[in-house]
């Protein structure tokens, strides 16, 4: 997935140091993505705000959204949320 330039500016400027050390480790957080998942064909999406969000190919679910949390206080709660969606979905199989 190729990381647009001014995404990485405005990671830098919204996020600080830990922003600077969030995009060092960027591309290997996306490597680690796609071999956990499976994915290919990341294409970032367009107007990224703070995090970096696009599509991918999965192996397993075709057609998915990956979305990499910037270092910000919100991105726990999302975590658990999605993390509790995906447990009420199998739940429900």
């Amino acid at each position: 997935m190729e990381i647009p330039d001014y995404f990485c500016a405005k990671a830098a400027r919204t996020f600080g140091v830990e922003g600077e050390h969030w995009l060092r480790h960027l591309p290997e957080i996306i490597a680690r993505c796609k071999d956990r998942w499976q994915l290919s064909i990341c294409i970032p999406f367009h107007n990224l705000s703070i995090n970096l969000v696009g599509t991918a190919q999965s192996a397993a679910d075709g057609d998915v959204v990956l979305k990499i949390d910037g270092p910000h206080a919100e991105r726990h709660p999302e975590i658990l949320a999605l993390q509790l969606r995906h447990l009420e979905h199998l739940l429900e199989l």
